[in-house]
């Protein structure tokens, strides 16, 4: 996000200003707030964001990791506070990453 004004960063090898696009695929991230329009469902997030990567982690693997299997079908206006971060974790690792960061 911000110009290096000196030094080198490299993230899993990768240089993130010039390979932006091939760094994207390896990670994930979880913002400490984030929102989804309102009706759509838990497994439509997952589905919606398993769309966005090559090799997705199973939405039924993480439904069940992280004890969302029985809220699959809720709406994201309908969740609680705590079901709703943890519906935004497995986003952060349905791309299957090599590095998440959590906010």
């Amino acid at each position: 996000m911000r110009t290096p004004d000196s030094g080198t960063v490299r993230v899993c090898g990768l240089n993130p200003a010039t390979q932006h696009r091939q760094l994207s695929q390896l990670l994930g991230v979880q913002l400490q707030e984030s929102a989804l329009p309102d009706r759509l469902t838990v497994i439509e997030a997952l589905d919606l964001y398993a769309s966005f990567y090559p090799h997705p982690r199973s939405s039924a693997e993480l439904l069940d990791m992280f004890n969302l299997a029985a809220h699959r079908t809720t709406p994201y206006a309908k969740l609680s506070g705590g079901l709703a971060q943890r519906l935004s974790i497995t986003l952060a690792l349905i791309g299957n990453p090599k590095v998440a960061i959590l906010d």
